[in-house]
Parts: structure tokens; sequence; C-alpha cells
């Protein structure tokens, strides 16, 4: 059986490894989307080394950009997808303002980082999964799998503390939203759609290629997993291969079936509520 992808967000990360490790397998095509070719370099030498992988340029905060890949995509798939992994995210327009709580950012400023963010990591999301239905519902597994994070866990961040604010604001919404395009009728019609944190994932090894964390990223990267590793005494503090997340993910959605639809969970499965 053909096996049918779209990723949104696949230009870098952990868009680029599922499209690098689903397109593995020769049967299957995958298609990846990407919002500017400035960084989708390496998704571009990869739908040239392989037949089964495909490139298309868009933007998931634009409606014209979903609408058009979602054309494209129908005549490169014959109209039939399998699974819709949602993946683009939004984190910050700048660095400093990653980790800045809440009430030290001046209202007109985070008016917009929020309004950036959410088009991003919630109607995004949303108005991909609804333009691809009308493929999905004639592919073979109806399945949707909306990247979330553990920071959009309230305990999570409560304990840790994990404080990436706007970032963990819109991912909650999307983790909502998730249950709630599943309780509005897509269930009964056999899609299984979950909202997945992929735990820690090294997104950037030192021996990468892309550019550099940025040196307040960095710190507060660091100061992030000291915290986790704080709280959470049974996490070894290390984070996992992007090879990894994406088979532990991947394994999840792959079981999973309508009766488990809607839910948030981790990397671990579906009854698992262990989050690192």
């Amino acid at each position: 059986m053909v096996y049918s992808v779209v990723v949104a967000g696949a230009s870098r990360g952990l868009g680029l490894e599922y499209v690098n490790f689903l397109s593995k397998d020769s049967a299957n095509i995958v298609i990846g989307l990407y919002s500017s070719s400035y960084s989708a370099a390496k998704l571009l030498d990869l739908a040239k080394e392989r037949q089964n992988v495909h490139a298309i340029q868009a933007d998931v905060g634009k409606v014209n950009d979903i609408q058009s890949a979602v054309g494209q995509a129908s005549r490169i798939l014959d109209g039939k997808l399998d699974l819709l992994i949602n993946n683009a995210a939004f984190f910050s327009g700048e660095p400093a303002k990653l980790c800045a709580p809440l009430h030290t950012r001046s209202a007109e400023d985070l008016e917009a980082e929020l309004h950036a963010a959410f088009q991003v990591n919630t109607v995004g999301p949303i108005l991909t999964a609804n333009l691809f239905l009308p493929l999905l519902r004639a592919g073979h597994t109806k399945k949707i799998m909306n990247i979330s994070t553990l920071a959009g866990v309230m305990d999570v961040v409560l304990h840790a503390p994990l404080v990436v604010p706007v970032y963990s604001i819109t991912k909650a919404a999307l983790n909502m939203a998730t249950a709630a395009m599943t309780v509005g009728g897509l269930r009964e019609e056999g899609f299984t759609l979950l909202a997945i944190s992929p735990g820690v994932s090294n997104t950037n090894p030192p021996d990468a290629t892309d550019a550099p964390l940025d040196p307040q990223i960095a710190s507060d990267t660091k100061r992030i997993y000291e915290n986790l590793r704080t709280a959470y005494l049974d996490w070894d503090g290390v984070a996992d291969a992007p090879g990894k997340t994406v088979r532990m993910t991947l394994d999840v959605i792959n079981k999973a079936t309508p009766a488990q639809s809607g839910k948030f969970i981790s990397h671990f499965g579906i009854e698992n509520e262990r989050w690192l």
C-alpha cells in the first residue's frame, strides 16, 4: 500500500526529520510544506535526491498558501492523503522575548507576538486540517497528528517552572482545537486526531550545519533543561535525537484509533502520562 503524508513545517528540525524518515521507504509519498526557501535548503535537496519527496512552498499562517498547497498535493497524490502532520511552529519574533514573563512586556509588543504565534501555532494547523480534509477523507487511514509540546501542560509549567509563555499558550489552544475537531464529527467519520508532545528533542545538535543558536536562546534552553531536570528526577536531562522522537511519535499515531481521537498525549503513548 502506498502511504501518503503531508508534513507542514518541514524545512528543518522535526519536520525535516519526518520527511527524511518516512521517505526512506520508496513506497511512501511524502510532501513537505515550507514557508521560505531561505530556511528549506535541506528539504529542497532531499526532494531532488528522492523521487518520492515533494516540497511545496506554503506559509500555514496564510489561507491562500494552504489552498494552493492542497491543489498541488492533490495532483501529486491523486486526491488521496493518509496522514497530515502539523509541525509548523512560531516561537518568538526576538530571542530575548521567548522566555520573558507576560507581565514584563508592553501591551503593544505582547499583542503583536500573540497574534503572530496564534496564527502559526493554532489557527494554521486548524486551517491546514480543514483544507486537507477532502484528501484525508479519500485516504486509507484518515489521521492527523498535531505536534504540541510539554510546555502546553499546565502541571509541567507550574512544577518545573517552564516559562515560554506565548508558545505555551498557543500550543495549549492547539490541544483544545484537536479535541474540538474530534467531537465536531470527525471521529464519527473514522478520523483519528491526536495532539502529541514530542518531549525534548535536540533539533540543533553541536555539529549541525544550520546557523548556531542565538546566545540568548541557548541560555534560556539551558535554564529550561535545568528546571525540568530538577522537577523531574527520572529524566536524565539529555534531549532525544530527532530520529528517535520521530519514530516514537509515529508509532503512537500509527497505533491510535478513532476511539482515542482528540487526546493530548506524550510520545510515550496513549495510556502513558509520562511527559519526559
